[in-house]
């Protein structure tokens, strides 16, 4: 029962280490967003305008470079990368971001929520040469499994 629980813990604290790590930071109050549009002004979503520099957008392979009038939707994130910037729109928020700017964008009490993150202190998304960086996830994960082998295997036995 000990082991099984072990390994149940394990597997929780990797999983929810790779969830933080992925997942971001998104708005949980509408005092958290930068702006503020009703759901319905946006039935289409919204589209990234105009893109200088590097700017990226989560995508099913990892992290891809995008470019001027990409869609984005209300569950929509991107970033800005050095010395770049981009324009959006979305319902009734418009705005141009400049360098190192992560905008989030989601739902919120049923209004579109877009939050913009300064990331300029944050470690980067992506390195100079456009690899992700998944490091804290990797790391977090890995901690949890090795939560998982030593509680899972009966603990630490410490014998006199």
């Amino acid at each position: 029962m000990a082991r099984a629980l072990g390994l149940a813990a394990g597997f929780v604290l990797s999983c929810a280490g790779l969830l933080v790590a992925v997942s971001g930071a998104q708005a949980q109050a509408l005092s958290d967003c930068t702006c503020v549009t009703g759901l319905s002004t946006a039935p289409n979503g919204g589209v990234i305008g105009t893109v200088s520099g590097s700017v990226y957008v989560p995508g099913s392979n990892g992290i891809v470079l995008v470019s001027s009038n990409t869609a984005i939707s209300t569950s929509s994130e991107f970033s800005t990368g050095d010395s770049s910037l981009a324009s959006y729109s979305i319902g009734g928020c418009s705005a141009t971001v400049g360098a190192q700017v992560r905008v989030l964008i989601s739902v919120v009490q049923n209004n579109i929520c877009v939050q913009h993150v300064d990331e300029s202190t944050a470690p980067p998304l992506v390195d100079g040469n456009g690899m992700p960086l998944i490091i804290a996830g990797g790391a977090v994960a890995a901690g949890g499994a090795a939560a998982a082998l030593v509680f899972g295997l009966g603990g630490l036995n410490v014998s006199r």
